[in-house]
């Protein structure tokens, strides 16, 4: 499938500006004070994004989707399909079910579709889903569309029970980061652009699918970049450790890069972020996108337009 349009909203706000701020190195962490209930309130490094101001829950879904659909230009036609993904936040006052559907009818009106919570692998499984209709339908385009946000109460206390949470003291630890972004993708004939997929998934052993994943990015000369999903845990950063150690001077070849950087951790969007990126860089080559959940390895290919 190929990519047609591309809309994000991060910390560092839009596609051109995301773009730049990963290339120069920018990280617009902010400190603030969170008070978490299990304990005292203390300082965190939070990647928010601007223009959404203080609500949290479901609200702050919507307007993060919003801005990314506006940083695209144009969103879903009427008849073109949408899958949207959203990261759950605290239930608030509207049942999930109706969280979904908020978000699917305010922002999505015009267009059919699905909606469900997830998560990164969740928004793997939708780009496979994607490129099956796609190949094996009459739809000649769709959209995906994912947002998440870690500024929520319940998912920084848990966080932070578990030890987690980055902040003066405690230098390594999740950054808590939050973003939403859309793709449109079309079908491949006749269309010009860069190439998307395959999705390729792989459960069972984190450490041997993400070996494979670099193997295969290692035979290939036209990758040239992977995007690492860290998070700045160590779990994570013991599974990319291992890959180094397995690769040595081989990987040396690859560029590799590490979006939470810039963007902190942001949970189901990390995948669709990763292809933007991509492809807002301009990058040399093609790059080979990385995401670990658990215990599993999912990895997409972006080629870029030749």
């Amino acid at each position: 499938m190929i990519i047609d349009r591309v809309g994000v909203w991060t910390a560092c706000g839009g596609l051109l500006s995301s773009a730049a701020a990963w290339r120069a190195g920018i990280r617009p962490a902010t400190e603030r004070q969170v008070s978490i209930p299990s304990n005292e309130a203390r300082s965190v490094s939070l990647y928010l994004a601007p223009g959404v101001g203080e609500v949290e829950g479901v609200a702050r879904l919507a307007i993060l989707l919003e801005l990314a659909l506006r940083d695209a230009g144009a969103g879903p036609g009427r008849g073109e399909p949408v899958l949207l993904v959203a990261g759950q936040p605290t239930p608030g006052l509207r049942p999930p079910d109706e969280s979904l559907r908020y978000l699917q009818e305010v922002l999505l009106s015009s267009a059919p579709g699905q909606a469900r919570w997830g998560d990164r692998l969740t928004c793997m499984e939708g780009l496979a889903e994607l490129e099956e209709v796609l190949a094996n339908s009459r739809t000649r385009s769709a959209w995906i569309a994912v947002v998440d946000t870690l500024y929520d109460e319940q998912r920084l206390e848990r966080a932070e029970q578990a030890g987690e949470l980055k902040g003066p003291k405690q230098p390594a630890g999740l950054m808590p980061g939050e973003a939403a972004a859309v793709v449109r993708v079309v079908a491949r004939s006749g269309a010009a652009g860069a190439q998307l997929g395959p999705v390729v998934i792989e459960r069972g052993a984190a450490a041997a699918g993400l070996a494979r994943a670099v193997e295969m990015a290692l035979g290939s000369a036209s990758v040239g970049h992977v995007h690492v999903d860290l998070d700045g845990t160590e779990a994570r950063a013991r599974l990319w450790g291992s890959a180094l150690a397995h690769f040595g001077a081989r990987l040396e070849r690859l560029r590799s890069w590490v979006p939470a950087l810039s963007f902190g951790e942001i949970g189901a969007a990390a995948p669709l972020l990763s292809i933007a990126l991509a492809l807002g860089r301009r990058l040399p080559g093609d790059t080979l996108v990385t995401m670990l959940h658990d215990d599993a390895v999912a990895t997409i290919r972006v080629n870029r337009a030749r």
